[in-house]
This record gives C-alpha cells, sequence and structure tokens, in this order.
C-alpha cells in the first residue's frame, strides 16, 4: 500500500523477466528459476488435503514438485504431463499432475517471459485447452487454486474466461 493506504498496482513480473532473458540471455534465468525452486521443501496441509481427494486431476502452474510429493506421499505415482506434450496430455489418467508452465526437471519447458506465453498460447495450446474443457463436464469437479489463475495469467484466464462464458457464468460442479 501506498502512503494514502491506496494498493499499489503489482509489478508487471512478465515484462521483467522478458527484459532479463533477452539482456541477460534465455539460460541465465532458467538456471537461477530452478536454483531457486530446487530446495528441500516438504508438501503443505492443503497439498496434503488435494492429494487426498478421490480421482484428483492436478493442473497447476507451478514448477515445484511438492503436488508430485503429496501424491507420492499416499502411495500413488504421479506422472508430470507438460501442457506441450501432446501425447502425455492424450494419456493423462486421474492422479497425474499437468504443469501448465514446465517443470523443474525439464528447465527448457518453464514459462516466465511474454515470448514463452505466446509461444505457449500459440504452440500446442488447443491440446490441453480441450483437455480442460472435457474435465468440465458432469461427473467431473474442479477446483482452480493458486496464484496462475489470477486475472493477470495471459494464458490461463482468458481460457477459464471462454469457457465459463460459454457455460452462460454457470460452471456445473465446478468451483471457482
Amino acid at each position: 500500500r501506498d502512503a494514502d493506504g491506496n494498493r499499489k498496482p503489482a509489478p508487471n513480473l512478465l515484462v521483467k523477466a522478458s527484459l532479463i532473458a533477452q539482456i541477460m540471455g534465455d539460460a541465465f534465468w532458467r538456471v537461477k528459476l530452478v536454483e531457486i525452486f530446487d530446495r528441500p521443501a516438504a508438501p503443505t496441509r492443503v497439498h496434503q488435503a488435494l492429494a487426498a481427494l478421490p480421482n484428483v486431476w492436478i493442473i497447476t502452474t507451478n514448477y515445484d514438485r511438492l503436488m508430485e510429493q503429496a501424491l507420492s506421499s499416499l502411495g500413488r505415482n504421479p506422472r508430470v504431463v507438460l501442457a506441450t506434450s501432446r501425447e502425455q496430455l492424450s494419456m493423462m489418467e486421474s492422479g497425474d499432475v499437468l504443469k501448465l508452465h514446465g517443470d523443474l526437471d525439464r528447465p527448457e519447458t518453464l514459462v516466465l517471459t511474454r515470448e514463452d506465453y505466446l509461444e505457449m498460447s500459440h504452440g500446442i495450446a488447443d491440446a490441453w485447452k480441450e483437455r480442460l474443457k472435457s474435465w468440465l463436464q458432469p461427473p467431473f469437479q474442479l477446483l482452480l487454486v493458486g496464484y496462475g489463475y489470477g486475472y493477470d495469467d495471459i494464458d490461463v484466464h482468458p481460457m477459464f474466461q471462454e469457457i465459463r462464458y460459454a457455460y452462460g457464468k454457470m460452471l456445473p460442479g465446478s468451483f471457482w
């Protein structure tokens, strides 16, 4: 908040990340992201609770491995599915983790800059969008949790809005 108590606008991290990538090179920020996120961490109670849901389909914009760890701690063997892989998307099953913005184990898949988002949006986006639309149909229920689903995510938010408006702003069985 500023001195008058007004909420300050959020910094445009997308622009900043894009500038850093232009100046330092694409490999620089990918290495830095892995250094930042590839530290020992334990799943939270929220991760554990989500992992305990029956027949759960996990969709995340996070790079970390916390959901996979939570699922594994319950004896499940989650596969990481990347939004950029049509083959993986077609074989995705309950208990798998769909990572929309990449995975730490594959730094080349990390989405951070405007260019990365545009590549994802215009590359293979239809495959994960169609898969997600199928999960919005009964008997599935969808619980969206996390920062990436906010109004400033340039690939996820417009797609959810498109689906939401297609259902007349009502998505049966989904939680928004």
